[in-house]
């Protein structure tokens, strides 16, 4: 079976991808979030979690092409109060990474102060698939479950699972 990482590289499409870290795993056991992990040639860090389940990227662009983050933006606003507290966590754990790598004075600050999918304002949606990826960390994050129930099933029900393709395939 090919390693995780030339699994995580087919799912994205890429031949080749930035330092990072698998976080998550779908029931079948195939990758489906990975954590960036900055270094001093990629220090673009807003977006720390991202989804790589080539199932639920599809679905969430049909989603973004339907114009639902218009319905999702209008959601967040609702909640801006509640949102807060999973903005500030996830500032937390991307800052965290930073120090950890002695990277962080080297950040600009609007980086340093982004939320999720790199927003400036945590109100604004910009991008459901950073949005789920951080949902399925963290199952306690509400804007997940918001969309989690205009998307349906979270996994392929697929026999045999969409990222079975992957499996024994050399990268290119």
């Amino acid at each position: 079976m090919n390693n995780s990482f030339d699994i995580v590289k087919k799912q994205l499409g890429k031949k080749t991808i930035s330092p990072c870290e698998i976080v998550s795993s779908c029931p079948f056991g195939f990758p489906d979030v990975i954590k960036s992990l900055p270094s001093s040639n990629n220090l673009s860090i807003k977006t720390i979690f991202w989804l790589t389940c080539p199932y639920l990227r599809k679905k969430l662009a049909y989603l973004e092409e339907k114009g639902f983050i218009r319905e999702f933006s209008a959601f967040l606003k609702e909640n801006k109060q509640e949102l807060k507290k999973y903005s500030n966590k996830y500032r937390k754990i991307r800052n965290k990474i930073l120090k950890d790598n002695n990277l962080i004075d080297n950040i600009p600050k609007n980086i340093v102060e982004a939320g999720i999918a790199g927003v400036s304002e945590d109100i604004y949606a910009k991008c459901l698939h950073a949005h789920i990826a951080y949902y399925l960390l963290d199952k306690d994050y509400f804007p997940g479950k918001f969309i989690e129930k205009k998307v349906g099933d979270l996994f392929c029900n697929g026999n045999p699972p969409v990222c079975s393709k992957f499996v024994g395939v050399k990268n290119a």
